[in-house]
């Protein structure tokens, strides 16, 4: 059986083995897996393989006949904030993306969605030739109920029609535990080095330090993480000169912002705000 390449690197990434926890009475030709705190089914005659190690839970998915790959990597920490989740995502996720992505030729890159519940979460979709044959490759980044969460599903496009109900399956039953049935505690993947100073609504000029007497034109560059209505929730200089740290935190923090809509709903975003100093 032939199945994507990609696979031996995760193989060889995530050798160490964790036992998968069985369930119960699963309904006739489907099975189901539970993790921690999450579970999901999928169909019989679908492989499934154990690829976890201490920091992380990995389950991947081939189908007996055709070619096509459904990972789930389940990330064993909590995930309360923004900072935590762009640690795991621009230190393990994006790494691990870029490499599947090497397997694709003539790609083309696209916008996706997946929903389940009530929560839309965005991702990536690249299609192009993998092996020499038409193929996509579907990739989401997020965290939910302080779990992080990356799946990633890969098909031949000839195989499409039989293996894109699985991926349906897994995700009409893809369940976490948690406090709320909510997506309040959401977090999704976004790039946070999106400018966001012509987004502004409310954009307050910063006060030029009394105690800067020569001219030099200098820039400071703000982070902010906006709620779903564009308010500033924090700011956190990330460079320029200190001197004028303190004046572009307390602007960027009055600064207000039309909401960001992802997947039809307004979301929580990460983004820079550049303040150019001119006396």
């Amino acid at each position: 059986m032939k199945v994507f390449s990609v696979i031996s690197f995760f193989v060889f990434a995530f050798a160490l083995h964790f036992s998968v926890f069985s369930q119960a009475d699963p309904p006739k030709d489907v099975l189901s897996l539970s993790g921690d705190k999450f579970s999901f089914n999928y169909p019989s005659d679908w492989e499934l393989s154990d690829k976890s190690n201490q920091n992380f839970q990995q389950f991947n998915l081939i189908p007996k006949n055709g070619n096509a790959l459904i990972m789930v990597i389940a990330f064993r920490s909590s995930v309360r904030t923004y900072d935590v989740f762009d640690q795991l995502k621009l230190g393990v996720s994006y790494p691990l993306i870029d490499k599947m992505l090497q397997g694709f030729t003539n790609s083309v890159r696209s916008e996706v969605c997946m929903g389940f519940s009530n929560i839309a979460v965005p991702g990536f979709s690249v299609s192009g030739l993998h092996n020499k044959k038409p193929g996509k490759g579907d990739v989401f980044n997020f965290a939910l109920k302080e779990k992080y969460f990356q799946f990633v599903y890969m098909r031949d496009d000839e195989d499409a029609a039989k293996t894109d109900a699985a991926w349906k399956l897994l995700i009409k039953t893809f369940k976490v535990e948690g406090k709320t049935d909510d997506s309040s505690s959401l977090l999704i993947d976004f790039n946070n080095d999106t400018v966001l100073n012509g987004k502004a609504i409310e954009l307050p000029r910063p006060t030029y330090p009394s105690e800067v007497k020569d001219s030099i034109s200098r820039d400071v560059r703000v982070r902010v993480a906006l709620d779903e209505n564009g308010k500033v929730l924090s700011a956190k200089v990330i460079d320029g000169d200190q001197r004028f740290y303190l004046s572009s935190i307390e602007a960027a923090r009055r600064a207000k912002f039309a909401p960001t809509v992802i997947c039809g709903k307004p979301v929580k975003i990460k983004g820079i705000i550049t303040y150019k100093f001119v006396r």
